[in-house]
């Protein structure tokens, strides 16, 4: 993720487009409601859970964000789920009230109609192995998903399923800089489940409200192996080892003690995703993260940023014959895997940066091989390999085959699979 020095990244198997596209989710059904917001997800949460103890425990700040309260939630509910006849895993599953519209009178997200998103049109959920001595379920996902809210309320940038979120600590660490309720305290963990990816959540179908249409998002915590290999190929594919493995189940429950990745249950997936690598490449198309770029002038060898281009020249498009880009270490990483498993497949890879400085809605690296195929979005060629859309700070970078070669011999020392 851009906040907090995270970086969230976004998977192919949706489409081409990136991120913020209208992949649609891949369930057969949604449930109408005529209700709004908080009664429509209620009453869809009583369908699968109708006893009454649940919901278990509601987490609210006393001070909502339309109130001017700091949190972006009004409530995040949780719920006991005792798991499935096939994998029968008790855990928490929280649910979070605010990313969609819940009231309908404007005063958080604006009524966009009936058949669009309900605010940033989805909430999410997260599922936690209940241990078995818990008579209440930790409060750290409270905070979690509150995070997590606040980075997606600050940028405007949209989760979709398979998108996947390097986190590089552990989920439930909990410490002053991540926490904005002085009640929680610093609380040290040993659990190897460092990063995020983002799934439909299994029980709870999409919505049609009074105020728009709403998904239900669910974050699963992966260890560094799982999420290294789901950002080299395909977040889906290890979802589907995920839901056979019987700590996380067909409910993709996040165990935080979990130690066994799904390569441990089945070594010979490393070298089917390698082979699958080599022959597909990467359904990574899109990063959210720290980048930068500047036009260096030939008159003074300074750099110029898209801020400093006049208003007559932000009119159309600029060719440029050199540039200066700053890639922060996460973006650069993912540098070698963009060349093996985008460019060397004729396929575009874009970095995007949001709101990075001010005055800017975004900054966009985007590069375009030489044999990707024919789009109207596309306005490099061989002819002008540098060419920024001044308009939307959109620089695309045209990549022939002597680049390309280039690329390889520089990265030919780096891990495609670097440890952070």
């Amino acid at each position: 993720m851009a906040h907090a020095g995270h970086t969230h990244v976004n998977d192919n198997t949706k489409n081409n487009h990136g991120h913020g596209s209208n992949f649609t989710s891949p369930k057969k059904f949604k449930i109408v409601s005529k209700d709004f917001g908080v009664q429509a997800i209620d009453r869809t949460l009583k369908r699968v859970y109708p006893e009454p103890l649940n919901p278990f425990s509601v987490s609210s700040p006393e001070k909502k964000i339309w109130n001017g309260g700091l949190l972006p939630l009004d409530y995040i509910k949780v719920f006991l789920n005792l798991g499935t006849p096939f994998y029968r895993i008790p855990h928490w599953h929280y649910v979070t009230y605010g990313l969609s519209d819940l009231h309908g009178d404007g005063r958080v997200h604006v009524f966009k109609g009936r058949d669009q998103p309900s605010g940033f049109g989805f909430e999410l959920t997260f599922r936690l192995k209940k241990d078995s001595n818990e008579n209440v379920p930790p409060s750290w996902p409270v905070t979690l998903l509150n995070d997590l809210s606040r980075y997606v309320f600050k940028t405007g940038i949209e989760l979709c399923t398979f998108d996947y979120i390097p986190w590089f600590d552990a989920l439930n660490k909990v410490g002053k800089e991540r926490s904005r309720n002085p009640i929680i305290t610093p609380c040290p963990s040993n659990s190897y489940i460092n990063h995020m990816i983002v799934v439909n959540d299994p029980q709870l179908l999409s919505l049609d409200t009074a105020s728009g249409t709403v998904n239900f998002l669910q974050i699963v915590g992966v260890l560094k192996e799982e999420f290294h290999y789901a950002r080299s190929w395909k977040t889906s594919g290890i979802v589907d080892q995920l839901e056979i493995h019987p700590q996380s189940g067909n409910m993709l429950v996040t165990d935080i003690s979990r130690k066994i990745s799904v390569f441990d249950l089945n070594p010979r997936l490393v070298l089917e995703i390698f082979s699958k690598i080599e022959s597909e490449g990467t359904f990574l198309n899109k990063v959210t993260c720290h980048v930068l770029w500047k036009e260096i002038t030939d008159e003074t060898d300074t750099v110029e940023g898209p801020e400093n281009v006049s208003l007559n020249e932000q009119d159309e498009f600029r060719k440029m014959k050199c540039v200066h880009l700053d890639f922060d270490a996460n973006a650069a990483e993912l540098l070698p895997i963009m060349l093996w498993g985008r460019l060397r497949h004729g396929r575009n890879f874009v970095f995007n940066n949001p709101g990075c400085c001010e005055g800017l809605d975004c900054l966009t690296i985007e590069f375009i091989p030489y044999n990707v195929p024919p789009s109207p979005d596309v306005y490099v060629t061989a002819n002008s390999p540098l060419k920024a859309n001044m308009n939307k700070h959109h620089l695309q970078i045209f990549c022939g085959k002597a680049i390309i070669q280039k690329m390889e011999m520089a990265f030919s020392g780096m891990e495609r699979l670097r440890e952070t």
